[in-house]
Formats: structure tokens, C-alpha cells, sequence
């Protein structure tokens, strides 16, 4: 029996890529950002899932994420967006992968590889438009893409940049990236230069700056329904996941005990409390002390005391009947109740990157498509290991 794991619903995650997908436009591409091992739901799973939904393109954090797709027959487009080692280079040509770059030095190593190969190699230029982290400035962006256009085996597949507010209800920041980027296009077109699949929108984005969707749009948390922003959600993404663990104890204690590392939480009466099978060292965060509930037996269980590394305490005063082995959910669905990732995050005060449990855990796939893949039982779930390549990709709310 499991204590504690992570549960995806794949026709979901094809739902919400269909929606996100419709909410874009025709003639938009959709890329499915799959990056750091699909946000620790499942690389390959998800992605099938995305491109069953009608994804076009993939992204992911590294060169092996790309190769592990490659090798399980994925055929799609794919981007790596962070930078790849000289020594590996030759693997993002011999897979047919999209590479982004923001330096010279990197073209000239990719244009190297390529010639060697007699193949051809793509790239997407990263353009720094107020990210502050990767990319080429935009004052030199059209230069590197000049000169990546004179590389006999490299061409120039993409221009992109990153919105580094798009999860924010102002405006103006992303308003004043925008401006530079579209400049960078304007003098690519003067200069008789073709960008490429021009895509700066990640899933804010795309829910919130139709003038900024260009060719294509990109979302990672939102094809897994996370709506971390403060504006509606127009698209109607639905949460995929739900993390659930088990009851590992139940335990009455008198008024005035404490609970937990630093005595944090003190009964204010005779109380009936409950250990749960997670903890920070499976990815569970400890801000959620004191702040959040989950559902034991489909009714809210506050979290009370310091979060340990492999349980957590709960509340279950009112809840009858609880005992050991019981499944509490930290989101998702149980009975008719739910909780949603997105909601247990802000209650805590973490963002929904941070509130990624699966690493640690075993992940059960659900719906049609899992199995389809081989995935699911006739009852349409099945556990998975918890890790995949690339687990530790660059962060970012795509």
C-alpha cells in the first residue's frame, strides 16, 4: 500500500492543451512546456498527453529530457531552452532538437557539430527583453541572429523572449518587454532577415496579452490547470493532479499540548490529532504549517505544528472514525470535497512551482489515455517512479 503519492489524470492534461489551444487562436502554435521532468508529473506521459491534445511543439530544460523523448519515438518539434555543454552539442543535432542560444560562441560550436554531421542544425534565439536571465540583450539580438544567418549549416527556426511578469495583473512591465521585442523584429524585417516562429507568451501570458501571441504561445503550468494569477481563469484549465498521502497515526492528547518541532501549535482543548506519511523531504513545504488543511475523510483537517521531514500532523477533533491508513488528500478530489493545488499554495504563501510533491513520491496515472499508453490497469490507474531525466531544470512559470 502506498503512504503517499501523486495522482495525474492525462485526459486532462490533453483537455486543458485543447483549451489553452482554442484560447490562442487559429494559426497560433501551442507548445507544451514539459521541462524539468513535465513539472515532476512525468515527461513522457504528460507529453504524449500534450500532443494528443494538439500540442505542436515541446519544450524542455536539457538536452537529456530531449533525447529521453527522442528515444521513447516522439517525432514533435522540440526546443531545449537551457544551454547545453560543447561536448554535448552533438547530441541536440543527431535528435533533431531546436536549440535555443543568446551568444556566438554557442552558434559556432552548434554550426561546428552540424557540419561535421552534414546535417543541418535550428535554433531559437533567446532575446532579454526584462527577464534578466538568459538571452541576448535586445540591442545585440539582431546582430547574433545576422550572424547565425550566415552559418552555412545553422538556421535561424525561432526569436523569443520570456514575460517576467505575466503572472501579475499590471501591465506595464510586460507592456514595456513587448516594445523591445517587437522593436528586435522590426529591424530583423528591415534587414531582410526572417525571425522564424516568433513566441514570447507563457501560460499568464497567454491568458492575459492577446497582442503579445505572435506565432506561437507556450505554457508549462497550465497545460496541469495551476492558475497561479490573479486574473480569472478564462480558459477553463482544470487541475490534473492530486497529491494524497495516508494516515500513519492517530493520537488523543490533552488541552495544552504541543505539536510538532518548535512547539508551534498548542491544543486549545482535548483534541484528537492525526501524523500523515509526507514531508519536506518528499517536497511537501513547510510553510503549509499552521496555514492549510486537506481533506481526511472529504472534510477540511487543518495542518497544525512544524512540518517534518517525512510527516505532518493534522487536526481531526471533529472528523469521526479516522484511523490508520486512511487517505488524507493535500489536493484534489476525495468523495464530493476538493482542494485545489493552486488554492493549498496560496493559503501557504508559496508559489505552485514551489509545490511540486511528485519527486520524491510514486506518480498513478489516470484516464483513458494512461491507458492507452500502458499505463493504467483496467481500473485506470498505476504507479510510476517519481523521478525522471532532467528532474532539476531551470525554474520559471512557463
Amino acid at each position: 500500500m502506498l503512504r503517499a503519492w501523486v495522482e495525474i489524470d492525462l485526459d486532462v492534461v490533453a483537455r486543458n492543451v485543447e483549451k489553452l489551444r482554442a484560447h490562442a487562436g487559429a494559426g497560433i502554435k501551442f507548445m507544451a512546456v514539459v521541462k524539468s521532468d513535465a513539472y515532476g508529473y512525468g515527461l513522457l506521459p504528460v507529453a504524449r498527453a500534450a500532443l494528443a491534445g494538439g500540442a505542436d511543439w515541446l519544450a524542455v530544460a536539457n538536452v537529456d529530457e530531449g533525447i529521453a523523448l527522442r528515444s521513447a519515438g516522439v517525432h514533435a518539434p522540440i526546443l531545449v531552452f537551457g544551454k547545453t555543454a560543447h561536448e554535448r552539442v552533438g547530441d541536440v543535432v543527431k535528435h533533431s532538437l531546436a536549440q535555443a542560444v543568446w551568444d556566438r560562441e554557442a552558434v559556432t560550436v552548434i554550426a561546428a557539430a552540424a557540419s561535421a554531421m552534414g546535417r543541418e542544425a535550428v535554433v531559437h534565439v533567446d532575446v532579454d527583453t526584462g527577464m534578466g536571465m538568459t538571452g541576448v540583450l535586445p540591442h545585440e539580438a539582431v546582430d547574433l541572429c545576422a550572424f547565425i544567418k550566415s552559418q552555412d549549416k545553422v538556421r535561424l527556426g525561432g526569436v523569443f523572449t520570456h514575460l517576467a511578469n505575466a503572472d501579475s495583473a499590471d501591465m506595464v512591465r510586460n507592456r514595456a518587454q513587448m516594445q523591445r521585442y517587437t522593436g528586435v523584429l522590426e529591424t530583423l524585417k528591415a534587414k531582410g532577415i526572417d525571425p522564424g516562429i516568433r513566441h514570447a507568451c507563457n501560460t499568464g501570458g497567454t491568458a492575459s496579452f492577446r497582442d503579445a501571441f505572435f506565432d506561437m504561445v507556450r505554457s508549462g503550468c497550465g497545460i496541469h490547470g495551476m492558475w497561479p494569477f490573479p486574473f480569472e481563469n478564462v480558459v477553463g484549465v482544470e487541475e490534473s493532479m492530486s497529491i494524497k498521502a495516508r494516515v500513519e497515526f492517530v493520537k488523543a492528547v490533552r488541552s495544552g499540548s504541543t505539536v510538532s518541532y518548535g512547539s508551534t501549535h498548542t491544543c486549545a482543548t482535548d483534541s484528537v490529532i492525526a501524523g500523515v506519511w509526507l514531508g519536506y523531504g518528499q517536497g511537501l513545504p513547510r510553510a503549509l504549517a499552521n496555514r492549510a488543511a486537506v481533506l481526511v475523510r472529504g472534510r477540511p483537517a487543518p495542518v497544525i505544528g512544524t512540518v517534518c521531514m517525512n510527516r505532518f500532523a493534522v487536526d481531526v477533533t471533529g472528523i469521526p472514525g479516522v484511523q490508520e491508513w486512511d487517505e488524507v488528500a493535500i489536493c484534489g478530489r476525495q468523495g464530493d470535497s476538493s482542494l485545489t493545488l493552486t488554492g493549498t499554495a496560496m493559503k501557504a504563501g508559496v508559489g505552485v512551482a514551489e509545490f511540486l510533491v511528485p519527486y520524491m513520491v510514486p506518480r498513478v496515472y489516470r484516464g483513458k489515455l494512461a491507458v492507452e499508453m500502458g499505463l493504467a490497469t483496467d481500473g485506470g490507474q498505476t504507479c510510476r517512479a517519481g523521478t525522471g531525466p532532467g528532474a532539476g531544470g531551470e525554474e520559471g512559470p512557463e
